[in-house]
């Protein structure tokens, strides 16, 4: 309590001579309560008083992904999910007719496929990744990817009148335009001259 009391004191004589010196008619001194925000705000530079409050005016806006989540029940996703890589892996099938040494797996939510020694083991990794409702892949030609899904979250395709989701349906997160399907095919087609067909298609 003494300590509070002192301070207080000291504050009090301090707006005493303030307001002393300057008369009370000036836009930079108000009649003040010593301590109170006004009077604080007297004593800290502006250029202060910026990087303390800017915080004040920043306003929280919902990213897509999290927009994504809200609107995208996890039982729906892995549905969804399932199927597209179920689908993937079947499109993938054609490669261990062209190619030898050929390594397809689809093990909890997990799509890999790895070209052998003939391509120096390339590796493409396709997985779910259920928090943020996305699909992620590792190529090693393009490197990592996140892709969202643009159809029926109800597990209707993007394509009108078609019951399941395609590859498609997932895009690039940072280009709309790229989807998986059309990603992976492509990259497949550049590395082992194998062009693939989707089962659906």
């Amino acid at each position: 309590m003494v300590l509070k009391r002192a301070t207080s004191s000291k504050f009090s004589g301090f707006a005493n001579v303030i307001q002393r010196t300057i008369p009370h008619r000036s836009s930079l001194f108000r009649p003040f309560t010593p301590l109170s925000f006004q009077f604080l705000t007297q004593l800290i530079p502006s250029c202060w008083q910026q990087r303390m409050f800017s915080s004040i005016n920043s306003v929280h806006v919902p990213s897509i992904a999290t927009q994504t989540v809200d609107s995208f029940s996890e039982i729906n996703f892995h549905k969804i999910c399932d199927s597209t890589l179920e689908q993937l892996g079947d499109a993938l099938s054609e490669l261990d007719s062209e190619l030898e040494d050929v390594d397809i797996n689809l093990s909890q939510g997990v799509l890999s496929v790895n070209l052998g020694p003939v391509f120096s083991n390339k590796t493409w990794v396709i997985n779910k990744q259920t928090p943020n409702r996305q699909i992620w892949w590792s190529s090693p030609v393009s490197g990592p990817r996140r892709y969202e899904f643009v159809g029926d979250k109800n597990g209707n395709g993007s394509k009108k009148g078609r019951s399941s989701p395609l590859a498609s349906d997932w895009r690039f997160s940072k280009n709309s335009d790229a989807d998986l399907w059309t990603d992976l095919k492509s990259e497949l087609l550049h590395v082992t001259k194998v062009e693939l067909t989707h089962p659906d298609e």
